[in-house]
């Protein structure tokens, strides 16, 4: 049976290996990390889906909240035809990033943009 790729877990996984940041599906501790999370997707196949991907990168000064836009921005294109652990990656479609402050965190700068990942389904047993 195919099933749709755990893409939060293999882009952690991908990100945490070229960032000096923590990267993680949750807000931390930390004043400079990335957090991403999937809002839904669709369908793209019988035997793919196209996630949704929201990338926030958060830093203690704009300055390092924009370079960290611009490395995830840069890495998430990167994926478009790359297989990472058991997921095939296909065309990557990013928004570019943008100022959105987070409203509980205003110590801290919040770059954001969200991604479209065409992803081959694994098999699953």
């Amino acid at each position: 049976m195919l099933a749709p790729a755990d893409v939060e877990f293999v882009l952690v996984e991908y990100l945490k290996a070229r960032l000096s940041v923590p990267v993680a599906t949750k807000l931390g501790a930390s004043k400079n990390q990335v957090v991403l999370f999937t809002t839904g997707g669709s369908k793209a196949t019988l035997v793919s889906g196209r996630p949704r991907v929201v990338f926030d990168c958060y830093g203690e000064r704009e300055a390092l909240a924009v370079n960290l836009a611009n490395q995830v921005w840069a890495l998430v294109e990167d994926l478009d035809c790359r297989l990472v652990g058991d997921a095939q990656f296909y065309d990557v479609e990013s928004t570019l990033p943008i100022n959105l402050p987070h409203p509980d965190k205003p110590d801290l700068f919040r770059r954001q943009f969200n991604s479209l990942i065409h992803t081959r389904h694994v098999r699953v047993s």
